[in-house]
């Protein structure tokens, strides 16, 4: 099983996964706000067990099935099944994170990668429709900009031709599954950065970043990007934009507009996946 070398163990699983969520486990007032978060990290990280039991990295098993088991629950919204992972694999996408040769996992500024498993070509309205009543992912909902909604196929896609892809016929068309690891750092680890249209192929999709809030909030982590913007992959029909990713926690709403190209603020950034 995924989690037997973690059994007993929970809390280091939860510091693997989400480095932030120790820290807001920590800061628990409640001992059972503790014990809930560390409950539902060993439950939830063993949906896809059995078809990553092979893979000979724990931590990194764990991870896989954190993203496989969000990407299981989007996909049972929308009525459609999720590749095994094998398939991915078969298609050359990386079982393990792609470190370059010498660098470590903690790439980016201690930044911990999460193996993302997505579904581009779904539309706006099923990701809308899927969010919708809250279950989803612990009541987080979301929030398109109507330039987003308008533009939207646009960020449904691939960040490039030759990511590898997995391509199957659903009720809702061709969706084109492809697996990155992309930082799951809490704040977008390079900030002050204005969108790089030589560097957009290796910032997230809007699928991607989706699929990523899904899988922390199931496992009790905050938000990502609470103080922080991020920039999306695609090339919106008004090339002077660009997407961008955010969070409002007030109201526990993930939010995606869109931003002048140009603008490097202090809190918009940029997370490199891979």
């Amino acid at each position: 099983m995924t989690m037997r070398a973690w059994r007993g163990r929970e809390s280091e699983l939860g510091e693997a996964l989400f480095p932030d969520l120790t820290e807001r486990s920590a800061a628990a007032a409640d001992p059972a706000e503790l014990w809930i978060t560390t409950q539902t990290l060993r439950l939830r990280a063993g949906d896809f067990g059995a078809r990553l039991a092979s893979h000979p990295d724990p931590e990194n098993r764990a991870a896989l099935d954190a993203g496989f088991a969000a990407a299981a629950a989007l996909a049972a919204r929308c009525g459609i099944p999720v590749p095994d992972p094998d398939e991915f694999w078969a298609a050359g996408a990386p079982p393990r994170f792609p470190a370059p040769s010498g660098a470590t996992r903690d790439l980016e500024l201690g930044t911990r990668f999460l193996p993302v498993p997505a579904p581009h070509g779904l539309g706006a309205h099923a990701w809308q429709r899927a969010f919708a009543d809250g279950s989803l992912a612990d009541d987080l909902a979301l929030s398109m900009s109507s330039e987003v909604v308008r533009w939207f196929a646009a960020l449904d896609a691939p960040a490039s031709r030759h990511t590898p892809r997995l391509t199957r016929a659903t009720p809702l068309g061709p969706v084109h599954w492809t697996l990155r690891w992309v930082p799951a750092a809490p704040a977008a680890p390079l900030l002050g950065h204005a969108h790089s249209t030589a560097m957009s192929t290796n910032y997230p999709t809007l699928p991607e970043m989706l699929l990523l809030q899904i899988a922390r909030a199931r496992c009790g982590a905050a938000p990502l990007d609470k103080h922080s913007f991020t920039w999306l992959a695609g090339e919106l029909p008004d090339t002077r934009f660009a997407a961008r990713h955010g969070s409002d926690i007030a109201n526990y709403t993930v939010r995606i507009g869109t931003r002048e190209r140009t603008d490097q603020g202090p809190h918009i950034g940029t997370r490199l996946a891979h």
